[in-house]
């Protein structure tokens, strides 16, 4: 007798969900009671900022679902997926065991519970194991991540790509089947890895893999990028000209205004580029044999820089991009450098017009028209600098300059109540910032005026100042000349200032009357005798060295005499006051970076390391703000005497 086939079961019937699941699931509130309405809401606003990675307010919103509402599965369902995403696995799996497995919630949640619990994945039957599994592996890209580890592995570092292309080219297809909407991501990634670490051989695995960049589409950026990384600013500059022109052709997916924009900053990185070529000097032999032909061999003529000038770059991004200051400020400086200030002044008063607010533009051109002797024009432009913000010690300091400037040139000129209008005018800031000078020149348009009892109580004024003393005699003195004073006035200013030098200095004497002599220059002004004041003020600089003043006094006269160049008085002041104060690291540092100027590299250079060590075991881990600036200084030295021996140095030995 035959055996008789049991018939299959039937499928079971779906399970019906919870009235708050099918809300969830439909996002609508349609048919549930009113009482419910607030607690649907709350969990929709909580996972979407889940989503958009605003976990807090994710937080904030599920506040409002409590103990009782039927909502709370949800809520307890998001606090677990937060948990997880944070990498908190313990804290998910808690959250997770309290949900009711007849629950929507729960089944959601199974198969990343079932993947850090466990117990709950022991106790599933064999088949519901597998689909969790299976369920997992969907959700994570099975294999994916690892795959990605191991590929963010290989980047970043400083080797070939190779490796990288292999596991690339195995995680493209599963990336794109599990998240398609990730592929432009890790398209990006790889084009950025060929940027830092890649070669040309990269570019074809890159479009075989990928296509071409939409944004790049012949690797003009990229090639540019590298050839630059490598100091090849001729070829980056080939590269970046073919990117320009493929922008310029109006591509699909860039907005006109952007690809001009985009456009500029290429002409822009073009001209430092081409900068950067007109600046580099020739460069040493490759080898010894060439070396030694060189030695005897006349200088050759340098061959010309390929390619346009930097200037010419600069001009078109402007063009390109008049409300982008960064090409004009760039053209400025290098017209400046090349002596040249009927262009320098072009180019910012240009900016100026299509942005009044320049600080940058503002302030160069107020240091150029007043290099040039037009005080006027300075000072409304320092006036309007100072005015985008009043509370600038720098800028108080740079307009008080300005308004002595102003008052000197009116003084000179004959206009001695003009002059003393803006002196009236610039009172405030010019009291606070610049005593001496204000004082002084007030005492000499005075005593242009025929008011000797003004002229004097100014005079006392500006001498009294700290510090002052000599810096008041010198701006009397000089001025008094500008001023065209009578011959026995401007006799007793002179007298009065050769008696004041010949008395012992200070260092802050010294330097603010180097800085009195300074400003004249800044301001466009010579007169006689100029030069030979500043040898006097030098050697004021060598008498002070003996004073009984504070350590600050002194370094601000080593900083002053660096700043000006003065390296053999800068040598001998720093040498002297390192001996002097030997526990302040200063002192160190000024005469490391004094004997660095004016020694030819290795002739120094034991001192110089020596020098430099003892200042930063001086400076300590818990140096302040001021004292830690050195370690800038120490670490630049220090690097310029780290590289190792060149050939010269090798077979003649360094000089100790």
């Amino acid at each position: 007798m035959a055996r008789t086939r049991t018939p299959p079961h039937p499928p079971a019937p779906p399970r019906p969900d919870h009235p708050a699941d099918a809300a969830v699931r439909r996002g609508s509130g349609d048919g549930l009671p009113a009482d419910q309405q607030a607690g649907l809401a709350a969990v929709l606003a909580g996972f979407r900022h889940y989503e958009a990675g605003d976990d807090e307010a994710a937080r904030q919103a599920l506040q409002a679902v409590g103990l009782t509402s039927p909502f709370l599965e949800w809520k307890v369902l998001l606090r677990g997926l937060m948990a997880y995403a944070a990498g908190d696995d313990a804290r998910a799996v808690e959250n997770w065991r309290r949900l009711d497995p007849a629950r929507l919630s729960a089944r959601l949640a199974a198969p990343l519970r079932a993947r850090l619990d466990p117990e709950f994945a022991a106790a599933q039957p064999a088949a519901s194991a597998a689909r969790l599994r299976a369920r997992y592996e969907a959700l994570a890209g099975g294999d994916l991540p690892a795959r990605l580890r191991a590929l963010q592995a290989e980047l970043g570092r400083d080797k070939r790509l190779t490796r990288a292309w292999k596991l690339a080219a195995a995680a493209a297809p599963l990336l794109r089947r599990v998240h398609p909407d990730l592929e432009a991501r890790f398209a990006r990634g790889m084009y950025e890895a060929i940027a830092g670490q890649g070669e040309q051989a990269d570019l074809a695995k890159y479009r075989n893999l990928f296509g071409p960049p939409p944004d790049d589409p012949q690797f003009h950026k990229l090639e540019a990028l590298g050839y630059e990384a490598a100091g090849q600013f001729d070829v980056a500059n080939d590269h970046w000209a073919r990117y320009e022109a493929w922008l310029g052709s109006s591509p699909s997916g860039w907005p006109a205004g952007v690809a001009r924009r985009a456009r500029a900053i290429i002409l822009h990185r073009m001209g430092q580029n081409a900068a950067a070529l007109h600046a580099r000097p020739a460069a040493p032999p490759d080898d010894i044999e060439a070396a030694f032909a060189a030695l005897f061999r006349a200088p050759e003529r340098r061959r010309p820089v390929p390619g346009p000038k930097p200037e010419t770059y600069f001009l078109r991004s402007i063009e390109l991009a008049p409300e982008w200051a960064a090409p004009a400020r760039e053209l400025f400086r290098r017209y400046l450098d090349q002596d040249r200030p009927a262009e320098a002044e072009r180019v910012a008063r240009g900016l100026l017009a299509r942005k009044p607010d320049d600080l940058m533009a503002i302030e160069g051109l107020a240091v150029l028209v007043q290099r040039e002797g037009r005080a006027d024009e300075a000072l409304n432009l320092w006036k309007t600098a100072l005015a985008t913000n009043p509370l600038d010690r720098r800028l108080r300091a740079l307009t008080a300059h300005a308004y002595h400037a102003a008052a000197r040139r009116e003084l000179a000129a004959g206009r001695a109540a003009a002059a003393e209008t803006v002196l009236d005018e610039g009172k405030d800031v010019c009291a606070a910032e610049f005593p001496a000078g204000y004082q002084a020149l007030r005492a000499v348009t005075a005593r242009k005026l025929g008011r000797p009892a003004d002229a004097d109580a100014a005079r006392d004024a500006a001498a009294a100042v700290p510090g002052g003393r000599l810096a008041a005699a010198l701006f009397v003195a000089v001025d008094s000349a500008m001023a065209k004073l009578k011959p026995a006035d401007k006799r007793a200013a002179d007298q009065a200032f050769a008696a004041a030098i010949e008395e012992p200095p200070t260092p802050l004497e010294v330097n603010l009357l180097h800085g009195a002599w300074d400003s004249y220059h800044l301001s466009g002004v010579s007169y006689r005798g100029q030069k030979t004041q500043e040898k006097k003020i030098l050697a004021l600089a060598e008498k002070c060295l003996a004073a009984d003043a504070p350590e600050r006094d002194f370094e601000a006269l080593c900083l002053g005499l660096a700043a000006r160049q003065h390296w053999k008085l800068a040598e001998a002041a720093a040498a002297k006051c390192e001996r002097r104060f030997p526990r302040n690291p200063f002192f160190k540092v000024a005469l490391a970076e004094a004997l660095h100027a004016r020694n030819p590299r290795y002739q120094q250079e034991r001192r110089i390391l020596r020098l430099l060590d003892e200042a930063k075991g001086l400076i300590g881990p818990g140096a302040d703000a001021r004292t830690a600036g050195l370690t800038d200084v120490i670490d630049r030295l220090r690097k310029h005497y780290s590289d190792p021996a060149d050939t010269f140095d090798f077979l003649f030995g360094r000089a100790r």
